[in-house]
Order: structure tokens, then sequence, then C-alpha cells
């Protein structure tokens, strides 16, 4: 990545009914584009607690990458979750948001040197009430100009 990530607030983050999608349980699911710029390349989804990780794998097109995670089934705001990108922790929100998101992670133009870059996301909680508490982690990334 040439440029330190930044996070972009609710704000530039279209979550009108027209850009988000419902799948069939009623569960939002991710926009197909943020903004005109940046386009889906990659979803993965997670049903807490069996699952507590999504990673992601996406093809380096040398342009902007963003990510976007969130939590469903009301463990919005009460679970934590951690970021990495390459194998790097990147600095971002504690607490997994609200669907389909507070916003985006921008992670700046990637190098050509890198082929792949892998979004690995982990929910974490200290309160052992909510290891009962079912719902999801979803996890997109989006590639386009930034």
């Amino acid at each position: 990545m040439t440029s330190s990530p930044v996070w972009l607030t609710h704000g530039q983050l279209d979550t009108s009914a027209a850009s988000v999608a419902t799948s069939r349980r009623g569960r939002r699911r991710p926009p197909a584009n943020i903004g005109k710029d940046l386009g889906l390349v990659a979803k993965g989804s997670a049903t807490w607690p069996g699952t507590r990780e999504v990673t992601l794998t996406v093809r380096n097109r040398g342009r902007g990458l963003a990510i976007v995670t969130y939590c469903g089934d009301g463990l919005a705001e009460r679970l934590s979750q951690r970021l990495w990108v390459n194998g790097r922790l990147v600095k971002g929100p504690t607490h997994c948001s609200f669907p389909p998101g507070a916003g985006y992670l921008d992670m700046g133009k990637r190098t050509r040197s890198e082929k792949t870059t892998t979004v690995r996301v982990r929910l974490e909680t200290s309160i052992p009430e909510y290891l009962r508490r079912p719902g999801t982690l979803t996890v997109a990334v989006y590639d386009g100009d930034l």
C-alpha cells in the first residue's frame, strides 16, 4: 500500500435503499458500488459464534482498495473487530458497526509488486453472554479509483 489507511465516515458510503440489496433471509448485503468509482470485488460472511473470522483474497489491479465491515442480527456495537491486510494489523474502529457499515476503510492505491491483497477480519468479545448471541459478520472489498 502506498498510503496510510483512512477511515471515512458514514457520509461517504451510500446506504440508501436503492444501493443496498437485501438477501432472502432479510439480511442487508453490501452495495455493488461505493460512489461512482469503487466496485465490489469480493464479499464474505460468517455466522457468530460458530465462525468468528472472514478472510478474502483479491487480485491487485493497481487501483485503490476500500474495505467495509459490519455486524447484523443484534451484534452491532456489541463485538470488537480486528482487521488485518496482508498479515498486518490495521487500525480502524474497534466495534463492528450496523449494516451496511458506518463507512469504509480507504487503504489507498496498491503497489504493482503485490499480486494479491488478503483481508482478514476477526470478531472478539470479553462479555460471556455475547458468546451465546447468534449473528453475522459481513466483509466487503472494493476496488477502484480513490
